[in-house]
């Protein structure tokens, strides 16, 4: 008999779970809650060997409590239940074992179930997973040994790119047709199968030879690669950031720690022109962390750290005008006319020689009304 735990701040939604998880004569259901941080405090001593999971909830999410069960000494299995489609990746970066969609349906639960009779029979005390490497993708892209926590020397730079592309696609199978063209786009054709089949064994032994279990396997004309007992700031970071960033005191650490993780662009020290568009994606989330950090901290009073993040995010991308509104806004509030002033003048610099175009209207207002302050 497994042991369950639901957590759903809908009355109604954690009623009908529980009828249908319990008509299996497989489920017990030991406990349930509508508040995910009591929740928290419970499942730890609970030690439940599956927690049914809602995502959108009041107060925390339900991947930010997947995550800090993920922690416990305990290991529960995760099954998400939830109206929403769009957390189905984030779900499985925490590790669920399922991700049901409301109206939860009684096959589903039936077949979730023989699963998880499967898991937690064939592993009463499920192993945790030996560290055995961690990726760096903030900033250049590294992977350092677990053994000697220096970052692997790659034999080319093509084994390493090799990399760093199959780990942006991880699990996703890949046509060689595919890898041949982001590795060598402009090619000689007839050398490239060699190429690739030399690159994908130059990639493997340097892995090999610092103890880093990577398995990529060539099915239906498609590698995949997948891994185990690796940390990446990549994942880490996608663990801590939900799609709608709002800031308030209950999740102001994880954004904290999602901010500290962002170092620099994704790849940005490697010429990869295959990741442009996804550091496109992480450098929008970075400056939206960054302005709502930044607000945060201001409706607390606490100018010192905003100012901190605003710059944090301008040194990264120096063009994003909402930072530096924000910054002389800062000023404004602290009635610090010099920082105001020379920021501004910097900031024209930067907009009118550089770039050609002038700061927006509300920037110019700003200063106009500092001006006129001052005299």
């Amino acid at each position: 008999m497994l042991k369950a735990v639901i957590v759903d701040d809908e009355k109604p939604a954690i009623d009908i779970l529980k009828i249908f998880l319990e008509k299996t004569g497989q489920v017990a259901v030991i406990n349930t809650f509508q508040n995910p941080k009591k929740a928290l405090n419970e499942i730890e001593k609970l030690k439940p060997d599956v927690v049914f999971l809602d995502v959108e909830m009041c107060g925390m999410s339900g991947i930010e409590v997947a995550s800090n069960i993920s922690l416990m000494d305990h290991n529960s299995e995760i099954v998400f239940v939830t109206a929403y489609d769009r957390y189905a990746l984030q779900a499985f970066k925490v590790n669920a074992l399922a991700y049901l969609l409301k109206p939860v349906l009684e096959k589903d639960i039936n077949k979730t179930v023989k699963r998880l009779m499967k898991v937690c029979g064939e592993l009463p005390m499920k192993q945790e997973v030996k560290l055995q490497a961690r990726i760096q993708c903030f900033g250049e892209f590294e992977v350092y040994s677990n053994l000697s926590g220096q970052p692997l020397k790659w034999r080319t730079s093509k084994s390493k790119e090799l990399m760093a592309y199959f780990f942006e696609n991880r699990g996703i199978p890949i046509s060689k047709w595919k890898l041949c063209e982001v590795l060598w786009p402009e090619g000689n054709q007839d050398k490239i199968d060699i190429n690739l089949h030399t690159t994908i064994y130059k990639m493997k032994k340097t892995l090999r030879n610092s103890n880093i279990d990577v398995d990529v396997k060539f099915v239906n004309k498609a590698y995949v690669m997948n891994m185990k007992g690796v940390y990446s700031d990549l994942d880490e970071f996608d663990s801590l950031v939900e799609d709608k960033i709002v800031i308030s005191d209950s999740n102001i650490n994880k954004y904290e720690k999602a901010f500290s993780l962002y170092t620099n662009n994704y790849f940005e020290e490697d010429d990869y022109y295959w990741s442009i568009d996804l550091k496109e994606v992480y450098l929008q989330k970075f400056i939206r962390i960054s302005k709502n950090l930044a607000d945060f901290y201001i409706e607390k009073h606490n100018y010192d750290r905003a100012i901190i993040v605003i710059k944090k995010g301008m040194k990264i991308s120096p063009l994003e005008e909402d930072l530096h509104e924000t910054l002389l806004y800062i000023y404004v509030l602290t009635n610090d006319r010099i920082s105001f002033l020379n920021h501004y003048d910097s900031l024209l610099e930067l907009f009118t020689e550089e770039l050609g175009i002038e700061p927006r209207n509300t920037l110019k207002g700003m200063y106009k009304k500092m001006v006129s302050n001052c005299g």
